[in-house]
């Protein structure tokens, strides 16, 4: 795994040592210089990531720098610059999916959250049409490509972020994701993100709504500890990221349940013939095990004991309904005409009574969860079955239920070849998604491979600092043994 701090005692490139420089009596460094120097590198760039600048960024700095030092010292994100995913609302700043776009007046909830703990934001960062790819590129801004190789994709939906991030064009980027859109964009450009559990961290607009089924806002950063950070300013109690709507505004998140890798459990789910992972992705998974039994972890090979197949399809089903409750009556049409030789579109107008049986499947899954938790700290597993892929834009025109049709080619440790329908990436995405459990991805770099492939530490629910803490922990003693990261 990538590491840009080494160790606990080694975080000069951490968000928090330069929050406390901007802040210094005794520092030359502004928040003004900070976010000029980020502008230059955004519009030096060539991978079309930070796809809306921020014409107020500057002026925002330079306010910043007028504060005294111990208003400053306050703020945790004081004089930080980070971006925001395109289609979450900044007053003033387009709004996109990537077909659709309009400027808020006003700004959503997180943004508020970073704004009050002293966040700069110096734009927003390209999506795929209807953020529903595993891809960034639409007709209105353009492809993003990953900074790693400018011929492979960044992931998606949140690509532009983690591209940003990677490229170091942002101390972060906000994200969202319902599928793994932090963390397969992560995963692909080397970087890390935090899928939160579910209600912790607000999913509203400037206009206030009932948060969509499994959708999830969390950040995306070069390191675990920049991770944390972020995370502690949108869900604290006091927060205006706190979610309002999904009964958690109260809730108190649990402590760390661990504070070393020795002793900590950890159930290692590490292929699936639902989702067969490639020979890469199965390197990175025995690497990381060797080094955690280094650390004296307890590892064992298991899964929660569901059928992979059957939960697969629950997401599936549960993600169409999410997605459809904001559908326009056209294409609600649209999938009706469709329903009948695509799955997809079928799952999109599914009725009630589909939808509440499927409910009920996934009540079941979500208890075989919990029984797993009960002996495990973390569940381990692949963020995506691959690798970064090659940009594929063959079928741009088509609407994504029909860009099901796309493979993703995989080769197995045993050197068979698989064409994977595409859609079934999100497998391994989804076993944080369906049951609404928090799942922190890392970047693990191998000798003899070109990219980086991501893992995922997934925990119990709320339990966050869980997972947040074990891949800081996997990261600093990963440092000498695993490839810090590439410099791009």
């Amino acid at each position: 795994m990538s590491s840009s701090s080494g160790n606990d005692n080694d975080a000069e490139d951490t968000i928090a040592s330069l929050a406390k420089s901007i802040s210094s009596d005794s520092s030359a460094v502004t928040s003004a210089q900070v976010v000029s120097a980020h502008l230059a590198l955004i519009d030096a760039s060539s991978n079309n990531s930070v796809v809306v600048k921020n014409p107020r960024a500057l002026d925002h700095a330079r306010q910043h720098d007028l504060l005294s030092q111990a208003q400053k010292q306050a703020l945790p994100l004081g004089g930080v610059p980070v971006t925001i995913k395109l289609h979450i609302d900044v007053a003033g700043l387009i709004s996109s999916d990537g077909v659709r776009q309009y400027t808020p007046a006003s700004n959503s909830p997180v943004i508020d959250a970073l704004v009050k703990a002293g966040a700069i934001i110096l734009g927003k960062t390209n999506v795929p049409v209807t953020c529903a790819d595993y891809q960034s590129y639409n007709s209105i801004f353009g492809t993003t490509k990953n900074p790693l190789d400018s011929d492979l994709s960044p992931g998606g939906s949140s690509g532009g972020s983690a591209s940003a991030v990677a490229e170091k064009l942002t101390q972060c980027c906000i994200g969202t994701d319902i599928g793994g859109s932090v963390r397969v964009p992560a995963s692909f450009c080397g970087v890390f993100s935090h899928k939160p559990s579910w209600g912790i961290i607000s999913k509203q607009q400037s206009h206030p709504k009932a948060p969509k089924d499994m959708s999830t806002t969390g950040p995306i950063a070069r390191n675990a500890r920049d991770l944390a950070t972020v995370f502690d300013v949108l869900a604290s109690n006091d927060s205006p990221g706190r979610e309002q709507f999904s009964g958690l505004r109260n809730a108190i998140l649990p402590r760390s349940r661990i504070s070393s890798l020795s002793g900590v459990s950890v159930a290692v789910w590490s292929d699936d013939e639902s989702c067969p992972v490639s020979a890469s992705v199965s390197s990175a998974i025995k690497k990381t095990v060797a080094l955690l039994k280094s650390q004296g972890a307890k590892v064992k090979f298991t899964k929660p004991a569901f059928d992979s197949e059957h939960m697969l399809k629950v997401y599936r089903v549960a993600v169409a309904a999410a997605m459809a409750s904001e559908a326009s009556p056209e294409s609600l049409s649209k999938f009706r005409l469709e329903a009948d030789t695509n799955e997809e579109a079928k799952w999109m107008v599914a009725s009630h009574r589909e939808w509440l049986s499927n409910e009920q499947l996934r009540a079941e899954i979500k208890a075989a969860y919990a029984e797993l938790f009960e002996e495990y700290d973390i569940l381990l597993t692949p963020t995506f079955p691959c690798p970064a892929f090659p940009h594929d834009q063959s079928d741009a025109d088509q609407p994504f239920w029909r860009q099901s049709e796309r493979k993703l080619d995989v080769v197995r440790e045993d050197g068979e070849k698989v064409a994977l329908p595409y859609f079934r990436g999100c497998f391994w995405p989804s076993v944080a998604n369906l049951p609404l459990l928090p799942a922190t991805s890392f970047p693990v770099y191998l000798e003899d491979a070109k990219m980086p492939v991501g893992l995922q530490a997934v925990g119990r629910e709320l339990g966050d600092r869980t997972t947040l803490d074990f891949v800081r922990l996997l990261e600093n003693v990963g440092a000498e043994s695993i490839a810090r990261y590439k410099e791009i």
